[in-house]
């Protein structure tokens, strides 16, 4: 079964909205930065019933995004799901390359699982446990700067390191720093009424709608006047509802557009 065939969806319309929210990849690092600054991230929903290749959600998104030159950050629950979900998503790209998608593998990350292949492609440059791994899925090395994607878990702390990340890709310059952030199982990651939970916290952190946190030296991240929202933010549910509500409580409660593209599974 081809990688279309797998996909219940609207893909050239899906495609093409993604596209059209990432900043131009002619634009410089400043041009991007300044194109996001005081604008919301366009806020895009996709669902389905389960068991009908909601993946390829991620697995598309994350080929429209390298062409773009557009790297993700990609959530989604528990340490299993989340090295689950970058497998079949690595699986599907690596039978994309023969497409054109050269080195679209190496650069979809799970930040404490390196494959076999990309410790051939890194060599000594990097390992698992450097940081300059993790931030080559944010667009930070040299060879693809603005290309890759990151997988990380529900966890506040894997949240915390992906800002950290993104802010150095940012500072380096190496990439713009400049990103999309696509939350799947995105109903799981509301667990209170008043975002009181760490995890809550650093998501609104990620999405550039919280108060950011300092580290063990007092040096503060994600701070939505410091840390640049995400061009997009991508949710991805079988349970639709309560993300939606949240969505619109947020856009009453900031004074933002309530308009929010929905994708579903046929």
């Amino acid at each position: 079964m081809s990688l279309l065939d797998r996909c219940f969806f609207d893909v050239r319309k899906y495609i093409s909205r993604l596209v059209a929210s990432m900043p131009s990849k002619d634009d410089s690092i400043d041009e991007r930065h300044q194109s996001l600054r005081n604008v919301q991230p366009t806020n895009i929903i996709a669902g389905g019933s389960t068991q009908m290749g909601k993946t390829m959600f991620v697995t598309i998104g994350y080929l429209a995004a390298w062409f773009a030159e557009c790297p993700l950050v990609c959530i989604t629950t528990t340490v299993s799901g989340t090295k689950s979900l970058h497998a079949k998503v690595l699986e599907s790209v690596e039978k994309m390359q023969q497409f054109g998608a050269d080195d679209m593998s190496q650069f979809c990350i799970y930040q404490s699982a390196m494959t076999v292949g990309q410790t051939k492609y890194y060599g000594d440059s990097v390992n698992k446990k450097d940081f300059h791994f993790a931030r080559a899925g944010l667009g930070g090395h040299q060879r693809h700067p603005d290309k890759g994607v990151l997988f990380i878990a529900d966890t506040a702390a894997q949240m915390s390191k992906a800002i950290k990340h993104i802010t150095s890709v940012r500072q380096d310059k190496v990439g713009s720093g400049v990103f999309g952030l696509l939350v799947d199982e995105a109903d799981s990651m509301q667990r209170s009424s008043d975002d009181r939970l760490q995890l809550e916290q650093r998501l609104k952190d990620l999405k550039g709608e919280g108060e950011g946190f300092e580290d063990s030296e007092g040096t503060l991240f994600g701070n939505q006047n410091a840390f640049q929202r995400p061009c997009l933010i991508l949710s991805i549910s079988a349970t639709l509802l309560p993300v939606l509500l949240k969505m619109y409580k947020t856009a009453s409660e900031q004074g933002t557009s309530k308009t929010i593209e929905t994708f579903f599974t046929k």
